[in-house]
């Protein structure tokens, strides 16, 4: 009996010292373990996919079988309506004479400003300059047939040369060439014919054949119809020139996958504000409306967006790709486990962490932007010392609070 006794007591003085062992090893370890820290990164999250499309606009297309005509209008301006975009002869006769109006008034004003001594030495060095960049620019336009450019660098050289030679004009020069200008356009009122605006709107020379294409046509796109459209343009029918903009707005109707849709459902509803990123073809982030959104079909969705932004400047624009962006959030990013939460007296909810400079524990409150599955996006609280970029954020240590030495 006595034999069992101490065999049990041995046992049991076993287990008590290797529990005690454990709980030694442990203690010793959890006083010793090494600060944990991550560094207070300013970052930005966003949502987004990739879709593509058609642009559709209100375009109107203007048409003429004169065989000689000029432009009134310069590419990408607004025109009022019934105003004159473009000008038709009768002949080569009447296309000379409407030239030589042409260079005898920007000769007159530049007559008429040297006399009046409004022209400087610096105007002169300039034009001088100008004169050596619109010839380079004419020699380059002719090079790759680029006829709109040539024209413009011809008239710009033009014009130059005329300011050059009247820089030794007289009064009487001058009135000379008033007599000339009013001769020919008189002669002018018989054999030539404007092209009038028939709406207001933006003038463009650039032409595709899908100028056909309607916004009401953008409701309840499915994506065989919407690939139809893409794949069936017109051809341009003979005398067509350039076309008017109407709309204030343009529309892109472009393909979504469906899971991608599902993903982000809450934010593509009707009337919703996404933002459209279009690489190459306008390098700032748009706000767009989803306008409509279409059923499902074969895997993909049609989202029909408009935005009244960048009109000229996306003329170019027909089929395009594009990111679209349904959420984005800043904010500095914070590891979840090393956010704390109290109360405050007022029974709010209070997020906070500590952070380690050099070797003192400062505690900092944050408001929180966003969240993910590893970490959330944060902002300084309402209180106490602010949490900035670089911070080291303490992510594992123990027995932490405000103002303790880290030895």
């Amino acid at each position: 009996m006595k034999k069992t006794d101490l065999i049990t007591k041995i046992a049991a003085l076993c287990i008590f010292l290797a529990l005690a062992a454990y709980l030694g090893i442990y203690f010793v370890r959890a006083v010793h373990a090494p600060v944990i820290t991550a560094p207070a990164v300013q970052t930005t999250v966003r949502t987004e996919t990739q879709i593509s499309g058609i642009v559709v606009r209100e375009e109107t297309v203007l048409r003429s079988q004169a065989q000689y005509r000029s432009l009134s209008v310069a590419e990408g301006k607004r025109v009022g309506k019934d105003s004159a975009v473009a000008v038709t002869y009768n002949g080569e006769e009447a296309a000379s004479r409407a030239e030589r109006i042409r260079e005898l008034e920007l000769e007159i004003r530049q007559t008429e400003r040297l006399l009046s001594g409004l022209v400087s030495a610096e105007e002169l060095t300039a034009r001088s300059e100008a004169l050596e960049n619109a010839s380079a620019g004419l020699a380059t336009a002719v090079a790759r047939h680029e006829i709109q450019a040539a024209e413009e660098n011809s008239m710009s050289l033009r014009s130059l040369l005329f300011s050059t030679d009247a820089e030794n004009a007289t009064a009487g020069d001058l009135l000379i060439m008033r007599a000339e200008l009013e001769k020919l356009q008189q002669s002018a009122k018989g054999d030539t014919k404007p092209i009038s605006a028939p709406s207001s709107g933006i003038f463009t020379t650039q032409l595709d054949g899908y100028e056909m294409l309607r916004p009401d046509e953008m409701k309840s796109l499915t994506a065989a119809r919407l690939q139809e459209m893409i794949d069936n343009p017109q051809e341009q029918t003979e005398g067509t020139f350039s076309k008017i903009v109407s709309s204030n707005c343009w529309y892109f109707a472009a393909q979504i996958d469906s899971d991608d849709y599902a993903q982000r459902a809450n934010a593509l509803q009707r009337g919703a504000r996404v933002t459209l990123e279009l690489g190459r073809y306008y390098n700032e982030p748009l706000t767009a409306r989803i306008e409509d959104v279409g059923r499902e079909e074969d895997g993909c969705r049609v989202l029909v967006l408009s935005c009244d932004r960048a009109l000229t400047e996306t003329l170019s624009m027909r089929i395009v790709s594009a990111t679209l962006v349904t959420e984005e959030h800043s904010g500095i990013r914070v590891p979840k486990e090393a956010v704390y939460t109290e109360t405050n007296e007022a029974g709010e909810t209070l997020h906070y962490l500590y952070t380690l400079t050099g070797v003192q524990v400062e505690k900092k409150y944050i408001e929180i932007v966003w969240e993910t599955e590893s970490f959330y996006l944060a902002e300084p609280g309402p209180i106490g010392s602010m949490l900035r970029s670089g911070n080291e954020i303490i992510v594992s240590a123990k027995e932490l609070h405000d103002g303790k030495i880290m030895e």
